[in-house]
């Protein structure tokens, strides 16, 4: 799992976005995306694929997607350090 957020007081922004691979049953994967203001229920949405490889695809195109705005990676397990970002953690863009 990744969890990235958007914080900008002065345009009293505080958004935040995660995304995470699971297998499922049957050889099936699926990318799991939660995004919303900080503190809320928010949304999420599932995608889901028929190889590892294609799930990697997508969580690697949302990842790069949410950084180009303005999110940045908080919390990562090393399973995505590894996978799928090639941005270092850390917080407002360090």
């Amino acid at each position: 799992m990744i969890v990235m957020e958007s914080i900008d007081p002065k345009l009293n922004r505080f958004r935040e976005y995660s995304i995470d691979i699971q297998a499922g049953l049957f050889g099936t994967w699926t990318v799991f995306t939660h995004w919303g203001r900080k503190g809320s229920h928010g949304l999420g949405q599932e995608h889901l694929f028929q190889s590892f490889k294609e799930a990697k695809l997508k969580a690697q195109c949302i990842a790069k997607l949410r950084q180009r705005h303005a999110y940045r990676p908080v919390m990562m397990s090393p399973f995505f350090r590894d996978v799928v970002l090639e941005v270092p953690l850390g917080v407002g863009g360090e």
